[in-house]
């Protein structure tokens, strides 16, 4: 388990957010803890995204040029809502990754940057 400094950015058509943070890398996996509590892990190999706190828990699978499911879970009152995502781009550099993908016409951007 080693801890490194990370820049990320999630965009959508409306919002851009960017943020730095402490991140944690641990079994192919960097996890971080957002400034809501939301605690999320990219696992690099299954190319899976977490997201979680106390009212949702976002599951995104990403697998270029496919179509995946991703499963969103509203915990107040435990409904999953099943959405398609269509992974456009996923290029990775060490612990850098850029994934970008629409889910119902709407482009996001996902990306994390190791600060050196």
């Amino acid at each position: 388990m080693s801890k490194i400094k990370i820049n990320v950015i999630i965009k959508n058509n409306n919002d851009k957010i960017n943020f730095n943070k402490a991140a944690i890398l641990r079994e192919n996996k960097i996890e971080y803890i957002e400034e809501n509590n939301t605690i999320t892990i990219f696992d690099f190999e299954k190319k899976q995204l977490i997201r979680n706190n106390d009212n949702i828990k976002m599951v995104y699978h990403f697998n270029k040029n496919k179509k995946t499911e991703g499963l969103i879970t509203l915990k107040d009152n435990n409904a999953t809502v099943t959405i398609i995502i269509t992974t456009n781009k996923i290029e990775r550099k060490d612990h850098d990754i850029r994934i970008e993908y629409s889910i119902e016409g709407e482009k996001f951007l996902y990306q994390i940057k190791e600060i050196k």
